[in-house]
């Protein structure tokens, strides 16, 4: 009886905090996801996944750069294996993030608000003689 009632009881907790408004989950134009969590601090998060639309893989060591006028200087990373990229510890603020990866380059903007973890994905279009050179 409990794993046939398991997924209701999933799904009714989620609507619960839905529709409380404990937590926030918006979508914006340019595939720019945002969740907040109450109490998720002064500062905010920004992560993403380098997507390969040749390969349906992801890129790894793709460099990663975040801008605002909100911190001094840039900050960098690459993209773990699995393509995946983060920046914690964000005051809030308008940022720029562009992806390097071989002789593609792909930029978004978005906002990160206090306790907000914004998610944007890329998507890479490399050829083959492209992925030769990088790998």
């Amino acid at each position: 009886m409990l794993p046939r009632m398991l997924p209701t009881l999933i799904l009714g907790t989620l609507a619960i905090a839905c529709a409380s408004g404990s937590f926030r989950h918006n979508y914006h134009p340019g595939g720019v996801r945002v969740e907040y969590v109450p109490g998720g601090g002064e500062h905010g998060t920004l992560r993403g996944v380098v997507h390969l639309i040749d390969r349906y893989g992801r890129f790894d060591e793709a460099l990663v750069i975040l801008q605002c006028s909100c911190i001094e200087g840039t900050r960098e990373t690459r993209t773990t294996p699995a393509g995946i990229y983060r920046f914690t510890n964000l005051p809030p603020g308008s940022y720029t993030v562009q992806v390097l990866a071989a002789t593609s380059e792909r930029t978004q903007v978005a906002t990160v608000e206090a306790g907000d973890t914004v998610y944007i994905d890329f998507t890479l279009n490399l050829s083959q003689d492209q992925m030769r050179t990088v790998t």
